[in-house]
């Protein structure tokens, strides 16, 4: 059996057992010379698969990144994700199916803490957090609106959203690691830039700290080094078909 760690109403997190089904390698073993620790399921498009990547990479931890077709799932990730969702942690016994839940987790097995002790800090985390989400979703739906009339709505939706983004500092120092909602707030970031990029997407506004932000941290290696080279290019051809579907 192993242990599936699920996200409780307010964002604590349990533990319950599922039925073992993982491959050998999932179990922690050595690459090289170097011991994998995490083991991350993924599919390459996905934005929270990229924020766990993000905060493994800013803490340097050692892991390893197994990515699937959603479309062809293995017998074995559906064994241990009855949701069939990515991404999907496994540290030893332990999976974890839920992006949040597995950077909390992360955030307590290695290295120096990227959440805040204080429960005020946290419960205030758990609202940017809930933001970010809200942003992130409208953006697919943007990305993925059958008119252009509907694109529009769900792109000045994502302004609104955008808008109540609250950065904790305004550029992250290069010697200081992101704190847990930065690793989160990366993608978000990364995707708006490409969106940006095609040239018969509609213009949307980024409030100008924001943007800033971005700027500052879309350079840092830990955003670079979280993505595929190939994605980008794969983003910009999904992008382009959906708005000539």
């Amino acid at each position: 059996m192993k242990t599936r760690l699920a996200r409780r109403p307010g964002g604590s997190v349990l533990a319950r057992r599922v039925p073992k089904g993982t491959p050998a390698g999932c179990e922690p073993f050595k690459l090289g010379q170097a011991l994998v620790v995490f083991r991350l399921v993924a599919q390459d498009l996905c934005p929270y698969v990229q924020r766990c990547r993000v905060l493994l990479e800013e803490k340097r931890a050692p892991y390893v990144t197994e990515y699937i077709q959603l479309d062809q799932k293995p017998e074995w990730f559906l064994d241990i994700s009855p949701s069939g969702t990515v991404p999907l942690l496994v540290h030893g016994d332990v999976v974890i199916d839920d992006s949040l839940a597995i950077n909390e987790y992360i955030d307590s097995q290695w290295g120096e803490k990227a959440s805040p002790e204080a429960a005020t800090d946290r419960e205030q985390l758990r609202e940017r957090l809930s933001t970010l989400s809200q942003a992130t979703v409208l953006l697919w739906k943007a990305c993925v609106a059958e008119s252009p009339a509907a694109r529009e709505v769900e792109l000045r939706r994502l302004e609104g959203s955008l808008g109540r983004l609250s950065l904790p500092r305004l550029i992250p120092p290069d010697d200081e690691p992101l704190d847990l909602f930065e690793c989160s707030l990366v993608p978000l970031g990364l995707r708006l830039r490409w969106m940006a990029s095609v040239e018969d997407f509609p213009e949307f506004r980024v409030p100008a700290a924001l943007d800033t932000w971005f700027d500052a941290a879309l350079q840092r290696p830990s955003a670079t080094n979280s993505i595929l080279p190939h994605v980008p290019g794969k983003f910009d051809v999904w992008l382009r078909s959906k708005l000539h579907s």
